[in-house]
């Protein structure tokens, strides 16, 4: 991999999967991976730090109320300041030479939300506007919902407002659909099963990565 960062473009890379399918631990092992390789690699997430971001929080929280339609522009105006931030956007990091690597992306959006408002919506408020980057591909980190009530039972006391069995079941079917239409538009999705211990898991993300810096 020597001179990798030299002869390819950096990339944009996405993780998603419904709560408790270890996108956060995935993400530093591939970071980690990539890094040894000498490839330089940012990490970010959504929502993101700012006020927008901030916003959202407490409404998923449920310390503010917030109709899904304006969650789900919320979510956009979020997004647009993930990728516009003149210090840290994705848009400047990867200009810079650095690959970005980012916790949810508006595949979150599009199942979280469109499942409310209709997936053609959501769409439209992210792919209609220039300043929202597309990833170079998503990993989805597929897990039932009974394996993600599990894994959230066990490791958290508070419970987010999307986190029961029944809007489990439904999101992970709404990212189904969501990658149907996405893949149709030219979106890079790759299902990996998340399932497996951790090792297993981030060796295949690793070789599927790997492939973009070939």
């Amino acid at each position: 991999m020597d001179g990798t960062k030299q002869k390819h473009r950096a990339k944009f890379i996405v993780f998603e999967g419904i709560d408790g399918a270890g996108k956060t631990t995935q993400i530093k092992y591939l970071q980690a991976a990539l890094s040894n390789m000498g490839i330089p690699v940012s990490v970010s997430a959504e929502p993101t730090g700012s006020i927008t971001g901030t916003e959202i929080r407490k409404a998923l929280s449920g310390e503010i109320s917030r109709t899904q339609e304006q969650l789900a522009e919320l979510f956009a105006l979020d997004r647009i300041e993930h990728n516009t931030d003149k210090n840290s956007g994705i848009i400047k990091t990867l200009s810079d030479g650095v690959s970005v690597i980012s916790d949810r992306y508006y595949y979150s959006s599009m199942a979280y939300q469109g499942a409310e408002i209709g997936i053609d919506k959501v769409i439209s408020l992210n792919l209609n506007n220039p300043k929202i980057t597309r990833p170079d591909i998503c990993i989805f980190l597929d897990l039932t919902p009974e394996q993600s009530m599990e894994r959230i039972l066990r490791a958290r006391e508070k419970r987010e407002i999307f986190e029961t069995h029944e809007i489990l079941k439904r999101t992970r079917d709404m990212f189904m659909t969501v990658f149907e239409h996405m893949s149709k538009l030219g979106d890079n999705i790759v299902k990996i099963d998340a399932s497996r211990n951790v090792e297993e898991v981030s060796d295949d993300i690793l070789s599927t990565v790997l492939i973009m810096f070939q």
